[in-house]
């Protein structure tokens, strides 16, 4: 029998399976996949499975540092928000001069009672490398310990400038325990006396 075709099968050739066509024959020979097929599609699940659990490990990251950085902001404001209540309470600037720049600043109050805020070493190494602290001289001629108030900690710096006599700048810089820097002004104007009921 002359075949003009070598691909095609005639009812001969099905009833004989050695017969078939090359191509159609290694087709039902093969039932299933090849090393090389399984190795290939092991490695590109793998490389998918990398690429999720490693985005999924840097958004946990990226949270934690989310949570540091609005701690950080949270702890400025509420340090910027002590340190400003007790600037109000002053009626006047007496160190630093007017366009002086200090660590520290000393305002008179409504009887005449000095308060000083400044930086001092923290008590405790987990708090930051230093601690605002106002102490108010009631011109006793002695140190009271009731008069000290520690406002925050976790401070850097602080440096206070005086515009006028009745006008404080603040310039605090927060630090938090893996070293990030936040820092915050802050412009207090002093308690107008005039404004006071006599």
């Amino acid at each position: 029998m002359r075949r003009d075709n070598p691909g095609t099968c005639t009812p001969a050739d099905a009833a004989d399976p050695t017969r078939l066509p090359t191509a159609l024959g290694a087709a039902a020979r093969r039932s299933g996949f090849t090393l090389i097929e399984l190795l290939i599609a092991a490695s590109i699940m793998g490389l998918g499975l990398y690429m999720a659990l490693s985005g999924f490990s840097n958004a946990g990251r990226s949270a934690g540092r989310i949570t540091d950085e609005y701690a950080l902001h949270m702890k400025l404001r509420q340090a910027t928000d002590r340190l400003l209540a007790r600037l109000f309470e002053g009626t006047e600037v007496v160190q630093p001069a007017p366009g002086q720049t200090l660590p520290y600043v000393v305002l008179k109050d409504l009887v005449n009672n000095l308060t000083i805020i400044y930086c001092e070493k923290a008590a405790h190494a987990s708090a930051g490398p230093y601690q605002i602290v106002k102490y108010t001289d009631t011109l006793t001629g002695r140190a009271v310990a009731e008069n000290r108030e520690v406002l925050c900690d976790g401070v850097k710096e602080v440096r206070f400038t005086a515009q006028t006599r009745g006008l404080v700048l603040a310039h605090v810089t927060m630090v938090n325990n893996r070293g990030r820097e936040l820092s915050g002004l802050v412009e207090v104007p002093m308690m107008n006396l005039g404004a006071i009921d006599r």
